[in-house]
Parts: C-alpha cells; structure tokens; sequence
C-alpha cells in the first residue's frame, strides 16, 4: 500500500466514524483540500515517463514540431496530430502523441470527469440544431460569425456551416442545405430557445413562430424546444459544437467565407469516419440505417428568400447588405425590386427580370459586376487645375465660390465627392434657391451638406405652396369654381347669375285665361 492509498483509507475510516474534514485533516497533518481529494478517490499526478517514445529518434526536429504546433493548436492534441500529418508529414497515433506531451512538460494527465446518462434516440427519430458566435479569422482581419451545427441523434452524422448573420432567414437556409447533405431529415427537430424559432416560453411551453411552423410543416418534421436546464438533453449537438470549436477552428486558415464552408464540408466527410468519443461506432456504421428511416426528400423544396426594395443609385448599382451589385444604365435612379437567396441575388423591375448576381455574405461587402456592362469609373478632379463640376459652381456668384473656399480649408478632407454631390444639388433646384441657401449656409458655417440640402428642401416647398392656387383669394369667386361646390354651406346664390325667383319677380304677371284652365283640367 503507497503513502497515498494509505491517506486515503485513514480519511475514510475516520470520515464513517463522524469526524469533519478539519479534524481529519488535522489528525493527519495534511491539507484540508488533501482530505477531500482522498474522499473523491482522486489519485495524485503521476510523474512522466522520462523516456521519449521510439518515433522521436526517427525525426530529430518532432520536439520543435510539436512544441510549435502545441501553441498555435491552443493546447488540443488531436488538431497537433492532424496537424503533423498534414504538414509534416509524421504519422503518429493519438495515445503516443499524449504520452510524448506529457514527457514534455506540456500536458498533465486529466482528472476523472463526470459522465452524464445518454439519451439514446432511435434511427431516423431526432436531429440537434445548435449555434453560437464565434470569431474566425478570414484573410487578414477577424470577423464575428456563427456557427450551426445540426447532427443526428441515432448515427451522429453532422453538418456545420458558417454564417455572417443569424436570422430566420437563414435559419431556413441552413435546414435546406442540410436535408440535401443528409439526403432527408429526421421527424423532431430539437433545438434551445433561441427566437430566431422561439418566439416566446420556452421548454413544453415554447411557441414556434408561424412562419417556422409552416416552413417545417412542409419539409415534414416538427421543432421541439428543449426545457430549460436540460443541458444533456442536447449534449450530442453541444459536444459536436465544442469539437467543432476546439478542433476545425484552430490553425486552419481560410481566405473567405465560401473557403471556410468548404473545408467545413470536408472536415464533417473525415469525421463521418472517425469513431466517435465516448462510443464503439462511427457515423458511417450506422448510416444506412439511419438513411432508410430519415423523411425522404420532397419533390419541391422551397427556396427561401427575402425581398427588398432598392433605388439604383447614380451609377448604376444596387445595395445590399453594404454590398453592390451592378444593374444595366437604363436603371439609373429607378426603384427596383431585388430577391434575395441562399445563393443568388435577382433584381426585378416588376415582374421582368433585370439580372442575377452571386450573393455576397454580409461580412465581406464587395461589388458584384455585370457581364456585359462595364462599371463606371469614378471621375476625379485633374492635377493643377479644377474640374468641371468646380467650375461649373463658381459660376454661380461669389457666394458659392466663398463658399467652396470655406470648404477646402476645413480640417475634414477634401473630397471631389462632395464638390459632386454640390453639383448635383444646384442642378436639382432653381438657381435662385439654390444661390440664396449657399450664401446663408456660408454666414451660419453650416459646411454639412445633409444640412443644405435640407435647407433647399425647405425653401422648394414653401415655394410651391406660395404659387398653389388653394391661396388665390380670388378662387372662391369664380364661376367655375362656385359651379363646383358641394360642401352645404357654400351653397349660396351666386349674385352675377339671375335664380328662378327674381326673373319670377322681374317679368310682369300675365292673366290667366279660359284655355289656361282647360289645359289644366286636362292634365
């Protein structure tokens, strides 16, 4: 019996006979921490084997190796093995590799952990949908995106995939996705009580958004809100997305969101494969017969889509999402109806088709240019002298060049972008406003152009209510007008047009005669 397992019977002897764990621990002459290690049955750290396994002699630079790959792989052992492989070259089994990290100093053995119960579901019964924001480095900057993870529950067979937003929207699309990769998709769908889905409650009580119900009433499953507390209910999505995290996302680089996705896809075909922790199978020994339970796929599938209404702008783009997507001249300035999917963006001019673009993900706003129409470069100002659009203000007066003058010499950047857009306002309204409001805008400092143009806004609408004819005191007193009039109390006579009464009044009474009455009577 080692000094150890000898602490560890006196701890639980005198812990039956009644005694806490300070009076034990004082009896002993050991910690209290000590004692109550000994009572979980909690054995020491074992020292590490001194001697460097036989492949360490075989590559003289595996220490340098794996040291390096230890650090950028955030201390996951199996990404260092994956990683020796793949760009090393160096095959070495798992058990070996851990063995070898703990000869270095790099690793301690891990305590004994607690095992939750295992919900076994049957083939073709539940699928996991989880997803949470990471951060994922895309060339040469890092960006928030998330991650979703759906596996199914009887085979383990998963599919992740990689969003820049998280809306319903794309919760629709990453459940198609899925049932394309799946081939089909299980009857439950058990997910948290995110409200992307969940639109209130939670657990028996959750209340799925209408717009989810239908759409998963015609891909035939059903959403099923797990309970609050509940983590082991969903412990198989849950340890897939830790695995996700602490293995895919480390030391793996991608040049943008499409690349990220396709490793992802490759990644989810090599863990297809790859016995599953904990477990005595792999996906791929259950897969057949999860397939032959799951729900076929529908003849239709519905594409999912969002629509929006966008103005192309002057040079003839739409935006979206803080991307652009080029559109044909004769679109200029027009309101224009664009489609978005999964994959593509379309634009309508009502129900005709402008064109189709690729979609472009939220977080990397880029243009997407038109086959056929080439872009419109941006003018810019010539060196040593103005541009047209400068001259073209100058000419205005002195007010407006005193006031170009003032512009230039302010701290913020003279942009020829501005000077533009001041070219375009003094051709959108009269020259007169536009000279008057330059010139208040010089006295009042006011060098924000949002603040001018509403100014001449201001000063366009007061004009057109001055010249509408609803002011014309006159109006009530012409004939057409009065001839038009249904309101009841302007119904009065009009003195310029003689009534019934005073021709009755004016032409003199003629006597009645015999024939008169005999006309009369007969009527």
């Amino acid at each position: 019996m080692t000094l150890e397992t000898d602490i560890q019977a006196a701890a639980r002897t005198l812990k039956r006979q009644g005694m806490g764990i300070r009076a034990v621990a004082r009896a002993l002459k050991v910690s209290r921490n000590a004692i109550r290690h000994a009572l979980r049955g909690e054995v020491p750290p074992q020292q590490a084997d001194p001697h460097p396994p036989e492949i360490a002699s075989e590559h003289p630079r595996l220490e340098i190796f794996v040291r390096l790959l230890f650090k950028q792989c955030n201390g996951s052992a199996q990404r260092v093995q994956e990683c020796l492989e793949e760009q090393h070259g160096i095959e070495m089994g798992y058990s070996t590799l851990t063995h070898y990290l703990r000869t270095l100093g790099l690793r301690q053995p891990r305590r004994g952990r607690k095992v939750s119960g295992e919900i076994i579901t049957g083939p073709g019964v539940e699928g996991q949908l989880d997803t949470s924001p990471v951060r994922v480095r895309l060339g040469r900057e890092v960006v928030k995106l998330y991650l979703a993870h759906l596996i199914l529950g009887f085979s383990r067979h998963r599919y992740a995939e990689f969003f820049a937003r998280w809306t319903r929207f794309h919760v629709m699309v990453f459940i198609v996705r899925a049932l394309l990769w799946f081939k089909g998709l299980p009857r439950r769908m058990g997910i948290d009580n995110g409200r992307e889905v969940i639109i209130y409650g939670s657990g028996v009580n959750g209340v799925v958004a209408q717009e989810m119900e239908r759409f998963a009433d015609r891909l035939g499953f059903k959403f099923v809100a797990i309970e609050l507390g509940h983590k082991d209910r969903q412990g198989k999505v849950e340890k897939a997305h830790q695995f996700g995290q602490t293995n895919f996302l480390v030391n793996r680089p991608a040049r943008d969101l499409a690349d990220l996705n396709a490793q992802a896809r490759q990644w989810c075909e090599k863990i297809f494969h790859r016995r599953v922790r904990g477990q005595t199978f792999a996906p791929a020994d259950r897969w057949e017969e999860e397939l032959a339970h799951l729900q076929p796929v529908p003849v239709h599938i519905p594409e999912s889509s969002m629509t929006w209404r966008r103005k192309a702008d002057d040079r003839a783009r739409v935006w979206l999402h803080g991307s652009s997507y080029r559109v044909p001249d004769r679109y200029v300035l027009r309101w224009l109806i664009v489609r978005e999917t999964g994959d593509e963006v379309i634009v309508f001019d009502g129900r005709n088709e402008v064109c189709r673009h690729p979609r472009t993900p939220e977080c990397e706003r880029k243009h997407s240019p038109l086959k056929g129409h080439p872009d419109q470069k941006t003018k810019r100002a010539p060196q040593g002298r103005l541009s047209a659009e400068e001259v073209a203000l100058r000419s205005f007066g002195a007010d407006v060049s005193r006031y170009l003058e003032a512009l230039e010499s302010r701290p913020i950047r003279y942009s020829y972008a501005r000077v533009r857009r001041l070219y375009n306002l003094s051709r959108a309204y009269p020259r007169e406003i536009f000279v008057t409001t330059m010139a208040e805008a010089l006295v009042r400092r006011a060098f924000d152009l949002n603040v001018v143009e509403e100014s001449l806004e201001k000063k366009m609408k007061h004009r057109i209510e001055a010249a509408c004819l609803t002011h014309d005191p006159e109006l009530e007193a012409r004939p057409a007008y009065r001839k038009g009039q249904v309101t009841p109390h302007r119904l009065q006579p009009d003195p310029s047009v003689p009534t019934l009464e005073a021709t009755s009044q004016e032409s003199p009474a003629v006597p009645a005669t015999d024939e008169d009455d005999e006309e009369d009577e007969r009527s």
